[in-house]
């Protein structure tokens, strides 16, 4: 499922809508963003030339690379500091705007001002949540565990008080330790289990590990009641937790106990490493297949915003069925608004058309344009954009001088998959209906009406693909010949 940052006024489809990010009352957001962004991924590379080592060294030399993953360590754990006392002061004045909202709204007094100085604090929290997503993003490198941390719908809001103790326990635990990396569970968009997320790196590989800090004497209490209980709480455990602490106690020891079943079925699912019994003999046979690697277009997006900087506007197509679009603040001003830059890339794609009246319905049936910076910093299942390359790149698209749509061509994917044996449909209709009932798929952004793909193979065998596999080329900008790449996999 996809996880949704809960506050936030981002990129929308129109043109003219912009993510605000400045404000009178605040500092400039462009100088912080571009230091937090060298504070934070240029450590590994500062690390090596201090070591007379260079980049690139770290891929053949053992000491080059200890060198370098102890920088970087040691540069997310100083970012992630800064960040955090970032987002205490933005906290706080998020809080009182929305007091001083609420109370004008109460009051019907004008409220349009406070609207306006309350966005860009919102959406510099957005991004600097998913900037210490894109850390553990790159400290982390198998990116499903990252989806199991994400148990909630909504991201909530950090308590200050909370997250300013927890901030220092895990400062003082990064000083302590060059090996270990402890992420503030708040901080980020995607852990929502948990205080303290503990990513311990050596030689034989990554491991992470969750951590609850309870602090009080109502939860010391409340820990030993569940510990004596075996963490299962009956009703003559909550009477006697009622008597004794009060009916919040008893909300807070639910609560508790929620996190320790997550807790374990986490842990459960990260240490084992058994593979599911499957009583259909063809899905046993999937399980055991590796799929490749799939390729990303993460390495062309410099020169598609280098194209875009000089003409205001360009079509790149990968693959031959995804586009990418770059149109600059200029450009937008020249385009006005996303059905003429639809009208323009449909053009780009058929150049042997010419404009005609009946080309209108030939439009209604293009998959939409998808903003790839707005996407993947409100939908968290994906790479953050904070974790893109070069630094310039990001900082260019965050401050939307820059804007970079996707456009996937699902129908011409068909095409070129049938080329490589692969027979693929839209899964529409009563087909559909069941995976919605089922929830085992959503809406395709192709085609709304579709949930999902069909793939069927010369010998006849078909099976499904659900929607978020595909959403893989805006989320982790996979290229399409990646996707193919693993369905032929499965033959």
């Amino acid at each position: 499922m996809e996880q949704r940052q809960q506050r936030s006024a981002p990129f929308g489809t129109g043109l003219k809508k912009r993510m605000p990010l400045a404000h009178p009352s605040l500092t400039p957001f462009e100088p912080q963003l571009v230091r937090l962004l060298e504070l934070a991924f240029g450590g590994g590379v500062r690390s090596l030339e201090a070591a007379g080592f260079k980049l690139g060294d770290d891929l053949t030399d053992l000491r080059a690379q200890e060198y370098y993953r102890n920088g970087l360590f040691r540069s997310f754990a100083q970012a992630q500091n800064e960040i955090g006392d970032i987002v205490l002061d933005l906290e706080a004045t998020r809080r009182g705007l929305e007091q001083r909202l609420k109370a004008a709204r109460q009051s019907r007094a004008p409220s349009e001002t406070l609207i306006e100085a309350l966005a860009p604090v919102a959406n510099r929290l957005m991004v600097l949540r998913r900037l210490v997503d894109g850390l553990l993003y790159v400290a982390i490198s198998d990116h499903s565990l990252l989806s199991r941390l994400a148990v909630e719908r909504r991201v909530r809001d950090p308590e200050p008080t909370e997250l300013r103790k927890i901030l220092t326990i895990a400062a003082e635990l990064n000083r302590l330790s060059p090996r270990e990396l402890n992420f503030v569970c708040d901080l980020t968009s995607v852990v929502q289990l948990g205080d303290i997320l503990r990513v311990r790196w050596d030689e034989s590989g990554v491991y992470i590990r969750l951590q609850e800090i309870k602090q009080g004497k109502i939860n010391d209490i409340l820990g030993d009641r569940l510990d004596d209980s075996a963490g299962q709480l009956s009703d003559e455990t909550l009477n006697r937790i009622a008597s004794a602490l009060g009916p919040h106690a008893v909300e807070q020891a639910e609560r508790m106990t929620r996190q320790r079943e997550r807790f374990a079925a986490f842990t459960s699912m990260y240490e084992s490493d058994r593979t599911p019994e499957w009583d259909d003999p063809e899905l046993a046979r999937l399980a055991h297949i590796k799929p490749p690697g799939m390729e990303t277009y993460l390495h062309l997006l410099p020169e598609v915003v280098a194209e875009t900087k000089a003409h205001d506007l360009t079509f790149h197509c990968i693959d031959d069925c995804l586009w990418l679009i770059g149109i600059s603040e200029a450009g937008i001003d020249t385009v006005g608004d996303a059905r003429n830059l639809q009208h323009r890339l449909f053009h780009a794609k058929y150049p042997e058309k010419s404009c005609h009246p009946d080309e209108i319905a030939e439009l209604n049936r293009e998959p939409p344009l998808v903003n790839l910076v707005g996407h993947n910093l409100v939908h968290t299942a994906g790479r953050p954009p904070l974790a893109w390359y070069p630094r310039e790149v990001v900082v260019d698209l965050i401050m939307d001088r820059v804007r970079l749509y996707a456009h996937f061509d699902v129908r011409r994917f068909f095409e070129v998959s049938t080329q490589a044996g692969c027979l693929l449909s839209l899964i529409t209709g009563r087909e559909a209906e069941e995976g919605k009932g089922k929830k085992l798929s959503g809406p395709m952004l192709e085609d709304p009406k579709a949930y999902g793909i069909k793939v069927e193979f010369p010998d006849g065998r078909t099976f499904k693909l659900v929607s978020s596999f595909f959403r893989s080329i805006y989320s982790h900008l996979v290229r399409p010949s990646g996707i193919l790449s693993v369905i032929s996999a499965m033959r």
